[in-house]
């Protein structure tokens, strides 16, 4: 029986050392992904070098149902300052998800040039967040 009893103390200190090391590597994994993301957020001016959120952050924590990065992005950038409702409804549509469709009708051409700013943000804040290792 005591033999019986040291080899259960032996497996249970095993299976505490498992534990330890994986959680340790799971944390190591979180951590790099955090680095990258809060390198992301310094690069775009959304915190200091401090890691002090800045009011782009600020704006950013509050979008909740959209790419909350290129919206602030747009925002910050002056693209809303002078467009009217209808434009800016339209500009906005683009961030509620929908199954492409292959014969949807052409934007019209006043919103050529909201289109294309919004995906001049969207490119470049993918382009920083794959430059960070950034990955989703």
């Amino acid at each position: 029986k005591i033999k019986v009893f040291q080899r259960k103390q032996e497996l249970t200190a095993k299976i505490k050392s498992i534990k330890k090391t994986l959680r340790s590597s799971t944390t190591l994994a979180f951590k790099d992904e955090l680095k990258a993301r809060k390198r992301v957020l310094r690069r775009l001016g959304y915190a200091t070098s401090d890691n002090v959120v800045d009011l782009k952050g600020k704006v950013a924590c509050e979008i909740s149902s959209a790419d909350e990065l290129t919206l602030t992005e747009l925002m910050f950038n002056g693209v809303f300052k002078d467009i009217k409702v209808e434009e800016l409804i339209s500009l906005l549509s683009c961030f509620v998800w929908q199954e492409k469709i292959n014969d949807a009708a052409k934007p019209r051409e006043e919103l050529d040039l909201l289109y294309s700013q919004l995906q001049d943000n969207a490119r470049r804040v993918a382009q920083l967040q794959l430059e960070c290792k950034v990955i989703y």
